[in-house]
């Protein structure tokens, strides 16, 4: 239901500037917490009275499901409620059911009320219980109290400034988050997309919340990505991920089972090529693939007499190269090509290459053994 705002309130001053509304970046400096944000926020006449603890868990450098197939998924997280309903859930990725390969987050949840057949008392019920029966447990020592008022104080201070300035809200609503909705949708966000995404004002009526997002950390400024415009903030994660791709560019090639969950193509991801073009390739045991930037590079069938290559030039030869290796350490026992990309080995273009990487020719295939 619709829920005054602060200034509305009777004996509240119209243009009263206490604030009523925080998002706070903190770091500790130890090893265990070395380099994870901690993100505080809290504020009165949200839509919800709720307190809790969310802890979301690092986004691989690789993920197998992209594009569509993973639009819904979110990274893994634990949520601890606090109150009013106590509990943990844990977040995470599963397939959606049905012939389509597409997977999005789900909740495995644990509540108290329900698993204890227990209600608990509310806050202040709790807080005095406790009190009489001198039970320490859930209360914070004076030296935690003095920290607290370290960190918080030079921002009070700050803020009673002449000028400082607040972000304003509607009540009953998350806070000043348009800007943050925009990041956690796109992930980097430019002139262009506020536009599209029609937002009153445009990019200039982002920019303060946008300012005050890098501020906190929770957001980056910077020129990311080229030709997307100068003006250009985005979460860490992000520009993280970017960063991960670029780097996938110049990591050594990869070798894997052609049916290892870890390999996207058949699966997560199309076989390259149109259908009928060449002899497909197939997620089934004995047969290799090798990646090279993340990108399918070469195809080996079962058994080994077959190769189907998807790249040229230095990839390939670089992936030619990661089969060799992989035979002699063992990865893959032999290898015994008949074919490439259905033509015979022999006298073909890239036997020269195959040879020089330690194969022996034969009358009709060439050989590679551990």
């Amino acid at each position: 239901q619709p829920v005054s705002a602060f200034r509305d309130e009777d004996g509240v001053a119209p243009d009263i500037t206490t604030e009523t509304y925080l998002a706070l970046r903190l770091t500790v400096e130890n090893w265990r917490w070395a380099g994870v944000p901690i993100f505080v926020r809290t504020g009165k006449r949200l839509p919800a009275r709720v307190t809790e603890i969310a802890l979301q868990f690092h986004e691989v450098p690789f993920l197998a499901f992209e594009g569509a197939l993973s639009r819904d998924l979110r990274p893994n997280m634990l949520v601890l409620r606090i109150q009013p309903h106590e509990g943990i859930s844990l977040k995470f990725g599963a397939k959606v059911p049905g012939e389509a390969f597409r997977v999005q987050s789900v909740s495995m949840d644990f509540g108290y009320e329900q698993a204890i057949h227990a209600t608990g008392m509310d806050g202040y019920t709790r807080l005095l219980f406790d009190a009489m029966s001198g039970d320490p447990t859930l209360f914070i020592r004076t030296d935690e109290v003095e920290q607290a008022w370290r960190i918080v104080d030079p921002y009070l201070q700050a803020w009673a400034e002449p000028g400082a300035g607040l972000h304003f809200y509607d009540a009953g609503t998350w806070g000043p988050h348009i800007a943050e909705l925009l990041l956690e949708r796109y992930g980097i966000l430019t002139r262009e997309l506020v536009l599209a995404e029609g937002v009153p004002g445009g990019f200039a009526a982002l920019y303060d919340s946008l300012t005050q997002l890098e501020t906190l950390g929770i957001a980056r400024r910077g020129y990311f990505i080229e030709g997307l415009g100068g003006a250009q903030f985005a979460l860490p994660g992000a520009v993280e991920r970017l960063r991960a791709q670029r780097a996938l560019d110049t990591s050594p090639p990869l070798v894997l089972a052609a049916s290892d969950p870890a390999q996207p193509y058949g699966a997560a991801l199309p076989w390259p090529g149109e259908p009928g073009e060449r002899r497909r390739a197939q997620r089934v045991a004995g047969a290799f693939v090798v990646l090279v930037g993340a990108e399918l590079a070469c195809y080996v069938e079962a058994g080994g007499r077959g190769l189907q290559t998807f790249v040229g030039g230095e990839a390939l030869r670089a992936a030619f190269r990661a089969l060799a290796q992989a035979v002699r350490a063992g990865q893959i026992r032999k290898l015994e090509p008949e074919r490439v990309d259905g033509e015979p080995v022999i006298g073909g273009t890239h036997e020269p290459l195959l040879i020089e990487l330690g194969f022996r020719a034969g009358p009709r295939r060439l050989t590679l053994s551990a």
